[in-house]
């Protein structure tokens, strides 16, 4: 009985986690990004959730290409994490929070014998 009891919840969260990863997946945003502090000079970006991963298309042309992402939902709206790496211009953090049709964070891109730099970014869920 105890066993049939564990299988249940072991099920359970398994079907939770899938939920939680379907809300972003299948889904574009257009945003706009900026170093932390200097919103007067913002560039656009596109940022598409498909098939498990995230990829950022204004980052291709460093050579960051798509990398999978873990999420949490909280009331707030659904909370999303990644690592982009690119063989030559080191890696890229994102986090951030999608709600409302609404996605913004921030994120840090780390190169070695570089500072980091930090990066904010906002936008709306991308319609054809």
């Amino acid at each position: 009985m105890n066993y049939l009891f564990l299988l249940f919840v072991i099920l359970g969260q398994i079907s939770c986690a899938q939920k939680s990863a379907e809300t972003l997946d299948g889904k574009t945003f257009q945003v706009s990004s900026w170093e932390t502090g200097k919103p007067e000079k913002q560039d656009p970006d596109v940022l598409v959730f498909a098939k498990g991963t995230f990829d950022s298309e204004g980052c291709r042309q460093y050579g960051f290409g798509p990398a999978s992402y873990t999420t949490n939902v909280s009331k707030e709206g659904t909370n999303f994490k990644c690592t982009t790496k690119s063989p030559s211009e080191g890696e890229i953090d994102f986090e951030g929070s999608f709600a409302q049709n609404q996605i913004q964070g921030k994120f840090v891109w780390r190169k070695q014998g570089q500072a980091d730099l930090h990066y904010e970014f906002k936008g709306s869920l991308k319609t054809n």
